[in-house]
């Protein structure tokens, strides 16, 4: 748990913040982001989703302030679509 949490800040920006850090720190250590807060894109292609783990609801999600998966997805799609035009 981020020590901003244990010092009482819990405001959803800082809950958002905590997430998309701990799907950061999992993504560059090769593991699956929990938050499903992280795209990239191999070799200049289209965006994707970096891997999820199953083990977070979108209850979670939002309690954390991020969006629900398929929001997530939703705008990998529209940012593969402007890409194209």
């Amino acid at each position: 748990m981020d020590s901003a949490l244990v010092k009482g800040k819990s405001d959803p920006d800082t809950r958002s913040m905590i997430a998309a850090s701990e799907d950061r720190f999992l993504m560059k250590i090769g593991r699956q982001q929990r938050f499903g807060t992280q795209i990239r894109s191999v070799d200049n292609g289209p965006v994707e989703l970096y891997p999820v783990a199953p083990d977070v609801t979108d209850e979670l999600r939002r309690s954390m302030g991020v969006h629900s998966l398929g929001d997530f997805k939703t705008r990998v799609e529209q940012l593969n679509s402007l890409s194209k035009e």
